[in-house]
């Protein structure tokens, strides 16, 4: 049986091993890749997961350089934050995920990350949720992926959360 367009977009798209307590709010389709992506709406943990990666500047910021922070919440609750290492030479620069990420190694596999989130500072009038970048979208399903990822659309002018794998669809798997 041939799949339609309209069985995509109204077609059941289970999150594995995800507890969803978020309500689906949307459902983009990026037509030219034929890939569908489920948006779910922030709850009050997100909104203080976003606070608490904002809070991260003002204690770890020392550069003018911009910033990013990171803060990831483990499934029973847990938050640890990540703050980006930058470098004069920017191939050497570790992205504020990352660095989270890896403060959570130790408990990922008993407690594994539920929502993740990074902010971007500029400077004082310029601090937003930014989507991961393409190195950090491979951390995150490398080693969250099942999580969910609060990102900021520009062109609506909305946050909300996403799947982690939505966010790279065709990921290369060395097991294939």
């Amino acid at each position: 049986m041939k799949t339609t367009f309209k069985d995509k977009v109204t077609g059941s798209n289970p999150v594995r091993g995800t507890s969803l307590n978020s309500k689906l709010i949307d459902k983009s389709c990026l037509l030219f890749h034929n890939f569908c992506m489920d948006k779910f709406e922030l709850t009050e943990n997100d909104l203080r997961l976003i606070d608490i990666a904002t809070e991260e500047f003002n204690k770890k910021l020392q550069h003018d350089w911009h910033g990013v922070s990171a803060a990831i919440q483990n499934k029973s609750g847990t938050i640890t934050t990540g703050f980006v290492l930058e470098s004069e030479v920017s191939s050497l620069t570790v992205c504020a995920e990352a660095i989270a990420i890896g403060k959570t190694l130790d408990i990922l596999v008993d407690d594994p990350i539920e929502c993740i989130v990074a902010v971007r500072k500029r400077d004082e009038a310029d601090r937003k949720v930014i989507p991961p970048c393409g190195r950090c979208r491979e951390f995150i399903n490398n080693y969250a992926p099942d999580a969910l990822v609060i990102i900021y659309d520009q062109t609506t002018n909305e946050l909300f959360k996403v799947t982690a794998q939505s966010l790279l669809p065709f990921r290369y798997n060395s097991k294939d």
